[in-house]
């Protein structure tokens, strides 16, 4: 086995691994690592701030047998089939994504009123964003809509929206991320005003750009600019760079 083979297993195996556990701080350290692979992006930033764990799918069930078609198990049969499949895929093969996937596929499916329901759509955005060659960006935007919508008040929609951005941005759907930001900055205006948050501005900033409105996007970059030494120097030179390339100071 040569040694991209070995690193793409180990990186595999780490992933699973911290899915498996709920461990955060692996999957933060494999999602630097590719974005540093990548080169710098502002969802570099994004992401070194909030990201956390995760994985999902919904590919027809693997063991066990389903419910007949049209069939809803009464909450206390999904809790018990819920537990069952985890309880598969504490014993599955670490290298066996098909399984994985279609098991958490099924608890989304056939157990959407427990809460292990929540934690495998988080769980396979997590396969998605990591154990490919490439993250699969729209199967993270369908995971994290049917997440935010399905289940309002679950304690994961902060880090869902958080990832839910990243893939909109990744993909080009400026106007939808714009929406996001704005449920930030524009509900909470007085965020503008708060230097930690200079990175995520510049996201702020880059999508208003994308979607015509270039005064505004000017202002934040402007805004960005002003925290001088109360921000990092590189986050303020990108701001400075974007301002020159949209031509206005």
């Amino acid at each position: 086995m040569n040694h991209e083979n070995i690193r793409c297993r180990r990186c595999f195996s780490a992933v699973i691994t911290a899915s498996r556990s709920g461990a955060r701080g692996d999957l933060v350290r494999v999602c630097i690592m590719k974005m540093i692979a990548k080169g710098f992006r502002i969802a570099a930033i994004l992401f070194s701030l909030f990201l956390s764990l995760c994985a999902l799918s919904y590919a027809d069930g693997p063991p066990g047998p389903a419910p007949a078609q049209g069939t809803k198990l009464t909450l206390p049969e999904q809790e018990e089939l819920a537990k069952e499949l985890f309880t598969i895929m504490v014993k599955t093969d670490t290298y066996d994504l098909n399984t994985f996937i279609a098991l958490y596929g099924r608890v989304i499916k056939e157990c959407p009123d427990t809460a292990k329901a929540q934690i495998s759509l988080w769980r396979l955005s997590n396969l998605y964003l990591f154990s490919g060659d490439k993250p699969d960006y729209p199967k993270i935007v369908e995971l994290m809509e049917h997440l935010i919508q399905r289940y309002p008040d679950s304690p994961y929609i902060p880090n869902a929206k958080q990832r839910l951005l990243n893939a909109y941005e990744e993909t080009g759907n400026m106007k939808k991320a714009l929406l996001l930001y704005e449920e930030i900055f524009v509900q909470h205006p007085e965020t503008l005003d708060d230097p930690k948050l200079a990175a995520f501005m510049l996201g702020y900033a880059k999508a208003l750009a994308a979607t015509g409105n270039s005064q505004k996007a000017v202002s934040v970059y402007n805004k960005v600019i002003s925290f001088g030494d109360r921000a990092q120097d590189f986050i303020v030179d990108i701001a400075k760079d974007e301002v020159q390339k949209l031509g206005t100071k």
